[in-house]
């Protein structure tokens, strides 16, 4: 009887503090553990796709994972030559990459210990590419690491851009060639990272213009469904040249900030540009 009186009271001051009638809410809130400093501004949506060269096994691999709560990596890896080897050379690049950046290592870091450890763990003929990118959805920040990685497409709104950051793939030599830049998100942005078998197929065609323009037809479609789309106007570039094997990993933002019981939405009056460095190639679609 008396914890139940007990309960009644604090209910009432809970009420009292939210505003809510009964504590309910209040102790949904507590739940969950909802607070307006820890919440991240953005989220964050992914879906990817690939194909090998041939019935077996890719040398590409992926991974798109929660690092924090306000923190998210998408990386794509791409072991040199094909089968076994090249698949278990990137999926160690990836593995270690991603416990390697939970442990608080930073990204450059993390890739120049990999870079020392493959040689080491796997072969040392063994080497892989590394495109990376870790996007802090709390300060509105996204990082792109690349060490041998293709070419990437960035869409804000009606335009898309290349990002291209040539370098070596790592296992190659001792300090690793790793080429980065950072910039600020919008929500609405999409992210293209692909291998170099979606972007180096037979068809010449240095600006990707083919992949922009299917991109910016369709910006209304889950990621997973552009990379599919991606992927299939890739392999039809191939026609009846054998190709190389093929990856593509759409990342969206997304998400209003949500502070309590109150939304805000961002304003879409006007977006910034793209930053310079991807403004390599834009198209613009009325």
């Amino acid at each position: 009887m008396l914890q139940r009186q007990k309960n009644k009271n604090e209910n009432s001051r809970g009420a009292a503090r939210t505003g809510f009638p009964g504590s309910k809410f209040a102790r949904r809130i507590r739940d969950v553990g909802i607070s307006s400093e820890a919440a991240p501004a953005f989220g964050i949506l992914s879906g990817a796709c690939g194909l090998p060269k041939a019935v077996g096994i890719s040398g590409d691999n992926h991974i798109c994972r929660k690092l924090t709560r306000s923190t998210y990596v998408v990386a794509v890896a791409d072991g040199m030559g094909t089968g076994r080897m090249a698949s278990e050379c990137s999926k160690f690049v990836l593995e270690s990459l991603y416990q390697l950046l939970r442990v608080g290592l930073s990204p450059l870091d993390a890739v120049s210990s990999i870079n020392a450890a493959i040689p080491l763990s796997i072969s040392s003929e063994c080497f892989s590419t590394v495109d990376l990118a870790v996007f802090d959805l709390r300060e509105g920040i996204c990082s792109i690491y690349k060490a041998g990685g293709a070419p990437s497409i960035i869409q804000r709104g009606e335009e898309a851009g290349i990002l291209k950051m040539p370098a070596l793939p790592i296992g190659i030599i001792e300090e690793p060639d790793i080429k980065y830049t950072t910039f600020a998100i919008e929500r609405g942005d999409r992210y293209f990272f692909m291998s170099d078998g979606v972007t180096e197929s037979p068809v010449p065609d240095r600006h990707l213009s083919w992949a922009t323009e299917l991109i910016l037809e369709h910006p209304s479609e889950p990621p997973r469904t552009i990379s599919e789309r991606l992927l299939w106007g890739a392999t039809l570039r191939y026609g009846q040249t054998e190709r190389d094997d093929m990856t593509v990993v759409t990342v969206e933002i997304v998400c209003p900030v949500i502070r309590f019981h109150r939304i805000f939405l961002p304003s879409h009056r006007w977006r910034a540009p793209l930053p310079p460095e991807i403004c390599l190639l834009t198209q613009r679609f009325s």
